[in-house]
């Protein structure tokens, strides 16, 4: 695990702690997820207690040493998780939240919620629960919270989890077709802009034909008074010197209403930074690449990260706050007219004050047992299929 200086100043690195892909788990693929108080957080695809990854906490101490502490290793109990991939959450209350590509119920991974007061696990959702996997399957990616406290995802599908008095339900607001224009594979999570807008990508699918099965596509999934629809933004690889397969890496998206991300090809075929802006007739542009160096880059990057730091959301609410104000957890309920111009980020600076909220009780599926599983249970519990040696190149 290593931290770079600022883009401006000579490469610099230092080793803030090596994973040996034992007990302290191994294989990192999600970002590092920043606390207040400058603990790093995140997941390792293997390792741990029982081989099949960990959320850890790094913590700063003295004399420039860091320190790791495995929060959960997967799986701790009978159909509890395996292999996550993803970065990681925080809510208000300083709750975790994540995926894993595979585990759960039906071997396709599970949504889960970790407690800050004991670290304990609570399964939020286990994925592939309806026929043909119509609800989505094993996430690559992590989620992302808004103010109501509902979580949003890809799954295969764009989905959202909304907290309810019996635990969470699960809406499908997209699955994508993988035909026509529609984009396929999406294993990038997504992001919210400040009107709930969702933004991301997809690793193939769109009208080009010189990937087959197509480059990939940037889409918006928006909200509307009875359902949620999507708009592709860019298909990617139908230019000269188009940039294709965006790959894992969620999009930035900062004041000025501008998505950034990062693809294949380019002019180089090395790899390209993108900028995706939209125009005053509504359609969004980009060039072949975002010009290499300059102050004018260096900018827009930082523009972009830092409107789009890891978010803290708004915890959800308790089983009794729920049942007290007879919440109606609908799309439409939820619905907002589409803004008109630059859409501002709706992600708080880390230096914002965050209310406190009533302390939450767990919202659980099914109730959780954190023994170790027994011989028999890890032997149900075997390696998933989707491992993270499948992941997307």
């Amino acid at each position: 695990m290593t931290l770079a200086t600022t883009a401006s100043a000579a490469p610099k690195y230092k080793v803030l702690h090596a994973f040996s892909g034992g007990a302290g788990g191994g294989g990192l693929w999600g970002s590092l997820l920043p606390d207040q108080q400058g603990n790093l957080y995140g997941t390792t695809s293997g390792g741990g207690a029982y081989g099949q990854g960990t959320v850890f906490e790094l913590t700063p101490g003295s004399h420039g040493r860091w320190t790791e502490t495995v929060l959960h290793s997967f799986p701790s109990f009978p159909n509890d998780g395996q292999g996550p991939t993803s970065s990681l959450i925080l809510d208000t209350t300083g709750d975790l939240f994540g995926t894993t590509l595979g585990g759960g119920d039906h071997d396709s991974g599970v949504a889960f919620e970790l407690a800050h007061d004991s670290w304990a696990e609570s399964i939020l959702y286990n994925f592939c629960a309806e026929p043909k996997c119509s609800d989505g399957g094993s996430p690559y990616a992590g989620l992302v919270g808004d103010n109501a406290g509902n979580l949003y995802g890809t799954a295969g599908a764009v989905f959202e989890l909304l907290p309810a008095s019996d635990g969470w339900e699960e809406v499908v607001l997209h699955n994508f077709t993988c035909h026509g224009d529609d984009g396929c594979d999406p294993y990038a999570g997504t992001i919210l802009d400040a009107v709930g807008n969702l933004y991301g990508t997809t690793e193939h699918g769109g009208t080009s034909r010189l990937c087959g099965g197509g480059c990939g596509t940037a889409y918006e999934v928006e909200p509307t008074s009875a359902s949620w629809e999507e708009d592709i933004l860019h298909d990617f690889g139908t230019g000269n010197d188009d940039m294709a397969f965006p790959g894992v890496g969620a999009l930035a998206l900062d004041s000025l209403g501008n998505l950034y991300g990062t693809a294949g090809g380019g002019e180089s075929r090395a790899g390209v930074v993108f900028r995706l802006t939209r125009g005053p007739d509504g359609i969004w542009k980009t060039p072949s690449s975002m010009p290499s160096g300059g102050a004018q880059t260096e900018a827009d990057l930082a523009r972009a990260w830092s409107s789009t730091k890891p978010a803290i959301f708004r915890a959800p609410p308790s089983p009794g706050e729920i049942r007290s104000a007879a919440v109606a957890w609908s799309t439409s309920s939820r619905a907002e007219p589409k803004a008109s111009g630059p859409i501002p980020s709706c992600i708080p600076s880390w230096a914002a004050t965050v209310p406190s909220p009533t302390p939450t009780s767990s919202l659980t599926a099914r109730a959780i047992s954190t023994a170790p599983p027994s011989p028999a249970a890890q032997a149900a519990t075997a390696s998933p299929s989707n491992s993270h040696s499948n992941l997307p190149s």
